[in-house]
C-alpha cells in the first residue's frame, strides 16, 4: 500500500475493522495519503467511539503486532476515525441490502 498503490479500496464488511492486517493497510493508506474509497456493505457495523478509544480491545490482534511496521495503536484509532468520517478524506459508497449483486457491483464501480 505504501509504495505501489495509488487508490485503496476498503470493503466494509462486518469484520473489516477487527482484523489486524486490515488495520495496518488502512493506517498505511491514510498515512501515505492514498485516494481511498470506502464501500459500506449492509453487514458493516460501525464501531462506537468507546470501541475506537479502546482499539487494543476492539481489534482481534491474534497475538500479532503492527509496531514492527511503525504502526501504533493510536495510529489505528485515528485512521479508523478518518476512514469513517463521511466528510473526511475517503469517498464513501453505501450498498443497500435490497440491491442485487449486479447492482451492488455497478454502484461500487
Amino acid at each position: 500500500v505504501k509504495s505501489k498503490v495509488t487508490m485503496f479500496v476498503a470493503l466494509g464488511t462486518r469484520e473489516l475493522l477487527t482484523r489486524p492486517w486490515c488495520a495496518g493497510e488502512i493506517s498505511t493508506a491514510i498515512e501515505s495519503k492514498r485516494k481511498i474509497v470506502f464501500i459500506r456493505t449492509p453487514e458493516f457495523i460501525e464501531p462506537t467511539g468507546a470501541q475506537l478509544d479502546n482499539i487494543q480491545d476492539y481489534v482481534d490482534w491474534c497475538g500479532c503486532s503492527l509496531v514492527k511496521y511503525g504502526i501504533l495503536l493510536v495510529d489505528v484509532s485515528v485512521s479508523f476515525r478518518r476512514l469513517l468520517d463521511p466528510e473526511g478524506l475517503a469517498t464513501h459508497i453505501r450498498l443497500q441490502a435490497d440491491m442485487t449483486s449486479s447492482t451492488r457491483l455497478e454502484v461500487a464501480v
